[in-house]
């Protein structure tokens, strides 16, 4: 870890300079002993000052712990740890500074400079303050370098040392809720015979409760201990569920990056595309393909798991929109890649149109991809069907969190 040492004079300290260069001039100038006798004197607390500064700061380790995953506008807790190394020595007054830094813009603004503030930290012991604030755009985020000063005892003299810690943390799209509109637009009744049906047995499917044996149930369902009690075979009753494959085609082309509007519309595509996958991974076992179609086309499909969730929500985190219009060759793709027997979702920030032969040659020159454009949910963003399917949950307003004297915390804003 790379370590820069420099020690400065704080304003304070100028203005005992100050002071102390007039006794100093005075005295010379006058040849009264008494003032630099008096210098001499004003000259120990600095002395003293920078001694103490720089020996505050030796025999000390600092650690930043970050959560392993966030979504936008959650509630960034980020702990830091100072752990005084010196057996005998305690620190007094460290201050501690952390730079968090948004990789997804080139702006200052995107940069925020935390500070934590340690009082007193024992020989041979840690010392954890914490600070929080919300994290509102999705994407990459630098925490570091950490800087670490201390002017004790008397706020003459800085003695501050950069470590070059430096971290990153991915933070996913907001996340919304999804109504029963949505799922009527996907069951598997839309498909009529193609639908892909998963049965599962005595633990696949959830506990529904309780009914009389009947001919042909599995010894493995009767409840004993019902039967026992109502001396008549008792069995245990399952849901059996459909499990529906799904495929989703998002648009992030035609975005004018300088419009919030238009930028803002993509969040929103985003944010339901993310929600859209977390459900159909925690539904059960399904296959799920999706497309993001930006400034590179990009495919994730498998069965759907915890693992297939998370790689999804790294990629929709770091996505980027395009000022192109790149549905037409995405959407080829798209039908190339998906099962026949999934339902299909074409999600876009523009008006969906397929029936436009100029626009999407590609696939209306191919008949297997015609036939499948008449099974294509078509989702435009702000439309009525849209605001139907999905409401996005309200953001907690950027507001100062109140401080803690427990935990010291600090409110941080990107």
């Amino acid at each position: 870890m790379a370590i820069k040492r420099r020690t400065t004079v704080t304003r304070e300290g100028l203005y005992y300079l100050f002071v102390l260069s007039f006794i100093i001039g005075g005295a010379l100038m006058r040849e009264i002993n008494l003032l630099l006798v008096l210098a001499g004197v004003m000259m120990g607390p600095v002395l003293l000052g920078w001694r103490t500064a720089v020996r505050q700061l030796r025999f000390f380790e600092i650690q930043r712990k970050l959560p392993r995953q966030i979504g936008a506008g959650e509630l960034l807790v980020v702990d830091m740890q100072l752990a005084n190394t010196h057996p005998k020595w305690s620190k007094w007054a460290v201050a501690v500074e952390d730079q968090v830094v948004f990789l997804g813009s080139q702006s200052a603004s995107a940069s925020r400079r935390p500070g934590l503030f340690f009082p007193f930290t024992k020989p041979a012991t840690c010392e954890t303050r914490t600070y929080q604030g919300r994290l509102y755009q999705r994407g990459e985020y630098s925490f570091g370098p950490l800087t670490v000063s201390c002017s004790f005892p008397m706020g003459l003299v800085r003695r501050t040392v950069t470590l070059d810690d430096q971290q990153r943390l991915l933070v996913y799209p907001r996340m919304g809720e999804l109504t029963p509109r949505w799922q009527q637009l996907v069951e598997p009744d839309r498909m009529g015979n193609q639908r892909s049906q998963s049965h599962r047995g005595i633990t696949g499917g959830e506990f529904h409760g309780l009914r009389d044996w009947r001919v042909g149930d599995s010894r493995g369902w009767i409840h004993w201990r019902t039967s026992a009690r109502r001396n008549k075979l008792t069995v245990r009753e399952f849901e059996q569920q459909l499990n529906q494959d799904l495929a989703i085609l998002l648009d992030l082309g035609n975005v004018d990056w300088q419009d919030e509007l238009s930028v803002q519309t993509a969040e929103t595509a985003i944010s339901f595309v993310a929600t859209a996958v977390s459900r159909q991974c925690r539904v059960g076992s399904s296959r799920l393909v999706l497309v993001i179609a930006g400034q590179s086309n990009e495919i994730i499909s498998g069965a759907t798991s915890i693992g297939l969730s998370q790689e999804i929500m790294q990629r929709l985190a770091t996505a980027r929109t395009s000022r192109r219009d790149v549905a037409p060759e995405s959407l080829a793709e798209f039908l190339n890649v998906t099962p026949r027997a999934a339902s299909m979702v074409f999600v876009s920030t523009r008006p969906i149109d397929l029936a436009n032969t100029d626009r999407f040659t590609t696939v209306w020159e191919d008949t297997d991809h015609r036939t499948l454009l008449g099974r294509m949910i078509c989702l435009q963003v702000g439309s009525e069907e849209f605001k139907a399917c999905f409401r996005m949950h309200q953001q907690p307003a950027p507001e100062m969190i109140d401080d803690t004297n427990e935990t010291n915390d600090t409110e941080v804003t990107v």
